[in-house]
C-alpha cells in the first residue's frame, strides 16, 4: 500500500507490504505523487488548498526601479525616479489629445488643462491619498520666472525633466505637451494675449512649440506615495501593480 501527504515543503511517500509486487508498487509512485502535488503543493513550492484557484493570487514583493513599468488601477506607468518613499512616474502611453488651454494661454497654473486633469480625471482615475502633491517649476524656455511654480498632483513633466529622462520616455505618435511655456509674455506687456506658445515634444523626440489651443498628446506624471502603497509582481501574469496596503 502507499501512503502519501505532503507536509508543507515536502511529499511524504511510504510503501507496506511485501516486496513481490514491487514493480507495481514503483509505477504508482508516479501517480501518488501528482496526487499529492496538486492537492497541497503549488507551481512555486507554496502551500494551498486549492493550487489551481489560489495560483491568479499568489504575488512575491517587488522593489520598483527606474525604468520600470508597473500599474496602479489598470493603468500603465513608468518609474522615472524610485526612492525609499516616493515613486516619480508618467503613464506609459498617452491619456488622449487635449489642448494645453481652450483660451490659447500658456499659464499652466490657470490653464484648462490643468483643471481638467487634476480635477475630473484625478477624482476618476486616482485615490488623491496615494499622491504626493508635485511643486512643478514654471521657468519658461527663455529663462523667463513670470509664473513662478505651481502644485499640482497631476502635470505633463517639464521640459528639463524630459531631457532628463529621455532615454525612458516613449515617443507618442500625438506628440506630448510638456508643462514648459516658450515665454511669459513680452518685457513691455509681460503675461499678455502674445504668451500662448507652449513647448511640447513631437512623435519624433524632437522639442518644439505650438499654441495652447491646439490637441496634443497628454502623458501625464505624478509622485506616488509608497508610505500608503507597496508594490507587487503577480505570479500569474508577471505584472508589476501598486496597490493600497491593508492598515
Amino acid at each position: 500500500m502507499i501512503y502519501a501527504k505532503t507536509d508543507k515543503d515536502r511529499i511524504n511517500i511510504s510503501i507496506k507490504g511485501e516486496s513481490e509486487d514491487l514493480l507495481h508498487e514503483l509505477a504508482q509512485i508516479g501517480s501518488a505523487l501528482y496526487n499529492a502535488a496538486c492537492s497541497g503543493l503549488g507551481d512555486d513550492g507554496g502551500y494551498y488548498d486549492d493550487a489551481e484557484e489560489d495560483y491568479d493570487d499568489c504575488y512575491e514583493y517587488c522593489g520598483i526601479k527606474r525604468g520600470d513599468h508597473f500599474y496602479y488601477r489598470d493603468r500603465e506607468f513608468i518609474c522615472l525616479e524610485a526612492e525609499e518613499t516616493i515613486l516619480f512616474a508618467i503613464t506609459a502611453n498617452c491619456i488622449g489629445e487635449h489642448s494645453f488651454d481652450e483660451n490659447n494661454r500658456n499659464d499652466w497654473r490657470s490653464s484648462t488643462l490643468n483643471s481638467w486633469l487634476n480635477g475630473k480625471f484625478l477624482s476618476e482615475n486616482f485615490d488623491k491619498k496615494d499622491l504626493i502633491s508635485r511643486e512643478i517649476d514654471l521657468t519658461a524656455d527663455n529663462g523667463d520666472k513670470a509664473y513662478g511654480a505651481a502644485s499640482s498632483y497631476l502635470a505633463p513633466l517639464t521640459a528639463d525633466e524630459y531631457r532628463k529622462y529621455r532615454d525612458i520616455v516613449p515617443l507618442f505618435g500625438e506628440g506630448m505637451w510638456t508643462v514648459t511655456p516658450w515665454h511669459c509674455g513680452t518685457p513691455i506687456t509681460p503675461n499678455a494675449s502674445n504668451a500662448y506658445n507652449v513647448r511640447y515634444v513631437t512623435s519624433s523626440g524632437i522639442l518644439i512649440t505650438s499654441g495652447a489651443n491646439y490637441a496634443y498628446g497628454l502623458a501625464p506624471a505624478c509622485f506616488f506615495d509608497l508610505t500608503i502603497l507597496s508594490s507587487r509582481r503577480s505570479a500569474r501574469t508577471g505584472e508589476i501593480e501598486l496597490y493600497e496596503e491593508e492598515r
